[in-house]
């Protein structure tokens, strides 16, 4: 996938998810806190493509990318279920050794991990899949029927897959809004 896509993909699932929760569940999330979560979920989105020195963020860490991809190769360690465990437990293991946890970093904490997850979930949906499992299976899993997958950077992905996700981003904020979850100042 590409990043815009990714970018889609991880704030559509988001935004959906904050926004059901908040209308069902009736639970409400600070709006500070929700900006800093969103946030870190845009990056957390595009940072497991650093395995790929062709990709957004391997351009901008060209040696770091390089390294990784000759380790793990595109779509290995980074796309596994492994690393969002790793991304998600060591600031959890730093934050037990302090006696005040910042609420702020934790949120960007869990924001960073969801788009590095939704990652994931992006790459699950195209022909290539992904190695959910790696180290422990190399097999490539996919979300999609194989007939409904898709190549990157194809009509497919710009024309569908993205603007759907783009659609759920705007209809869950609308939902938020009306809630009154967050607001327009």
């Amino acid at each position: 996938m590409t990043v815009s896509t990714h970018v889609a993909t991880a704030l559509g699932v988001t935004t959906a998810t904050m926004a059901l929760v908040n209308h069902f569940a009736g639970y409400s999330i600070q709006t500070e806190h929700i900006a800093q979560f969103i946030i870190f979920v845009l990056i957390g989105a595009v940072f497991p493509d650093i395995d790929e020195p062709e990709s957004w963020i391997g351009k901008r860490t060209i040696i770091i990318s390089h390294f990784i991809k000759f380790l793990f190769g595109h779509r290995g360690m980074t796309h596994t279920l492994l690393s969002t465990i790793i991304i998600l437990a060591v600031p959890m293991v730093y934050s037990s050794f302090i006696k005040e946890v910042d609420v702020h970093f934790m949120w960007m904490v869990y924001g960073f991990t969801t788009g590095w997850l939704m990652h994931s979930v992006g790459d699950a949906h195209t022909k290539g899949g992904v190695p959910i499992f790696l180290p422990f299976k190399k097999k490539k899993y996919h979300i999609l029927p194989k007939t409904m997958r898709f190549k990157t950077n194809t009509w497919v992905e710009h024309m569908i897959y993205a603007p759907l996700y783009n659609l759920m981003t705007l209809a869950s904020s609308y939902l938020m809004y009306v809630d009154g979850y967050i607001s327009i100042v």
